[in-house]
């Protein structure tokens, strides 16, 4: 029933119970219509929900060896709705997911904070460090990693200048809290907030093969349509250099296969780099965990860190939703900073036990 979904996830969250929320109609497929792959990413779900890994990718170059790798993604309440209908004492605010492969280099898991919604910065980055950082270490021996690796979504070239200025200093002091030599840091924003498309070249089009008529004015039939498959470029395509800044590490990675309509290559902004890496290798490095999903085979348009970062955005957002049903009175702190840690202390991960350890939005 899907206005139970919200409730379903409470109830694994308060319980510490993995809840797989299916419709009978998908169930009976399987049987009825012999649906083997919707059956396999079930169980590729599920496995993953208790721990498992379902394979691993060669990292042969080992750029996944001993780093602490990343995602941060946002999920921005509608425009105008910044306080809801409910009275303009009721915040509606951000949702900040974010994980990291603290357990395995190429496992992830993860959690979410609730804060301001419209700022260009996320002042929470301090947090994210620090509780990232922890994990790994609890992982690892107490022993830190040789570099830590953030992917960034949320932002757009505009915002450049504040993330430098603001957020990458806050990354630098959470780090100092662990090392104070520091650990090297590589800052990552990724954005398909562009008009930049890309095609294959020569598209043969072929005018005049048209099944369309000629209308009655005389005019030329139009060009017979190619798939999307036949136009958009393909995976692993990278482009860094004619359309790129130049005043920063900048290249364009599409990572996945376009089955239908436009392909809209992701936009890599490198705006800090410690390790002086090659172009090469963190264009080889984001393709890689472009292959980690774990669900299904295919790559994914963004990397897996910040793909399952988005994920755990939309999951905080759906408890907030069930957190606010169940009890209006989070809604009466004095203020918005107050009310916005109290959601998050009642609804994220962070006490849940062993679930801080998993992928449990698979």
């Amino acid at each position: 029933i899907t206005c139970l979904h919200n409730r379903y996830k409470m109830i694994e969250h308060n319980k510490l119970m993995i809840v797989q929320d299916m419709k009978v109609s998908k169930a009976h497929s399987v049987i009825a219509a012999g649906k083997r792959l919707t059956l396999e990413n079930v169980i590729n779900k599920s496995n993953v929900k208790l721990g498992g890994i379902n394979y691993f990718v060669d990292d042969e170059k080992k750029a996944l060896e001993e780093v602490l790798v990343i995602g941060v993604g946002i999920s921005n309440p509608p425009p105008g709705t910044r306080f809801m209908l409910q009275g303009a004492t009721t915040v509606n605010p951000a949702i900040i997911g974010f994980t990291f492969n603290s357990r395995e280099s190429q496992a992830w898991s993860g959690d979410f904070l609730v804060t301001q919604a419209a700022q260009d910065t996320l002042a929470p980055i301090e947090d994210i460090i620090i509780q990232s950082v922890t994990q790994y270490k609890k992982w690892h021996n107490d022993v830190l990693p040789k570099r830590i690796v953030v992917y960034r979504s949320g932002t757009s070239t505009g915002n450049h200048g504040s993330i430098l200025a603001l957020e990458i200093p806050l990354a630098r002091s959470a780090i100092s809290r662990f090392d104070k030599a520091g650990i090297p840091l590589i800052y990552i924003t990724v954005s398909k907030d562009h008009t930049f498309r890309f095609f294959r070249d020569n598209l043969n089009v072929n005018i005049g093969k048209s099944s369309a008529s000629t209308s009655q004015s005389g005019s030329r039939p139009a060009p017979a349509q190619l798939r999307a498959p036949d136009m958009n470029i393909g995976p692993g395509v990278c482009i860094d250099q004619g359309v790129t800044n130049p005043a920063c590490k900048q290249f364009f990675l599409n990572s996945h296969t376009t089955l239908q309509g436009t392909a809209k290559t992701p936009l890599y902004s490198v705006l800090a780099d410690d390790t002086e890496a090659s172009m090469a290798a963190l264009e080889h490095m984001t393709f890689n965990l472009c292959h980690l999903h774990q669900i299904v085979g295919l790559q994914t348009s963004l990397p897996t860190p910040l793909y399952v970062a988005n994920e755990y955005a939309k999951r905080g957002r759906n408890l907030w939703h069930q957190a606010n049903l169940e009890d209006p009175n989070l809604q009466t702190e004095t203020s918005e900073l107050n009310r916005l840690m109290v959601i998050t202390e009642r609804i994220a991960y962070q006490g849940c036990g062993n679930f801080l350890d998993r992928r449990i939005n698979a």
